[in-house]
């Protein structure tokens, strides 16, 4: 690759300073879904306004999704719902640190929900 972006006339800086590029770190920040409702659900992390799937969970299931790709460097995201039949569930403004779990408990009733950040 570094051939490559040579023949492109890419790089930057002194040659010593380009040796050893390396990609920027992914958070690992793990999300954990428990739905506690009577429908399967579609979840979702919402960031900048844009929604990325993170999968199924069943109804009475939880499940847990590594999301650290899906940021990249932000720490502020949100989550959303989707269950099958009823309105789409957006939960509160998450607040993560690299290596956090977020835990998001939907209850029985969809409005019935908490994050916890540990």
């Amino acid at each position: 690759m570094h051939t490559s972006v040579h023949r492109l006339g890419l790089e930057r800086g002194p040659p010593e300073a380009r040796k050893h590029i390396e990609p920027p770190k992914l958070s690992k920040v793990s999300v954990v879904i428990e739905n506690h409702m009577w429908s399967d659900l579609t979840a979702y992390l919402v960031r900048d306004g844009v929604r990325f799937r993170l999968g199924r969970v069943g109804s009475q299931e939880r499940e847990q999704f590594d999301v650290g790709r899906f940021l990249g460097s932000a720490t502020s995201y949100g989550l959303q719902a989707d269950p099958l039949g009823s309105a789409p569930i957006v939960s509160e403004n998450v607040q993560s640190a690299p290596a956090a779990v977020v835990r998001w408990t939907l209850g029985a009733k969809g409005w019935m929900s908490a994050v916890t950040v540990r």
